[in-house]
């Protein structure tokens, strides 16, 4: 697929997102996240809406996620949030480092990336077990 504007390939993308809102406000958060994904060059496949109160990063939510970029099936994941992914900092210091190792980019659509750049003992890690 390409984009018009800069007749670039598109990447290949997929957007996860933390919510217990209604399925029509999950919708219209989809259609957001999607048309902006659309004017970055990314071709959004597939949505994911974990609707569950765990925040654990080893839940079965994640599963299919975390598939695709082993797989190498996507080259980007547009999160809500970074924090959708878990509470807890070092957690998600590893999501981002093993995304990176898979050559995945992660985008967050809140844009609430600023952990991915701290240290260990900068992060705050009450949120973990």
């Amino acid at each position: 697929m390409q984009n018009q504007k800069t007749n670039k390939a598109m990447k290949i993308g997929i957007i996860f997102m933390k919510s217990r809102k209604s399925e029509r406000k999950i919708k219209w958060l989809a259609a957001d996240m999607i048309a902006a994904a659309q004017e970055a060059g990314i071709h959004i496949v597939e949505v994911f809406a974990d609707r569950t109160e765990d925040f654990d990063f080893d839940r079965e939510q994640l599963d299919p996620i975390m598939k695709r970029m082993e797989n190498g099936e996507v080259q980007t994941v547009i999160v809500k949030s970074i924090y959708d992914i878990s509470r807890c900092k070092d957690d998600i210091q590893t999501f981002l480092q093993w995304a990176a190792e898979k050559d995945v980019e992660i985008i967050s659509y809140l844009g609430d990336m600023a952990t991915a750049n701290m240290t260990r003992e900068e992060a705050d890690n009450k949120g973990c077990d």
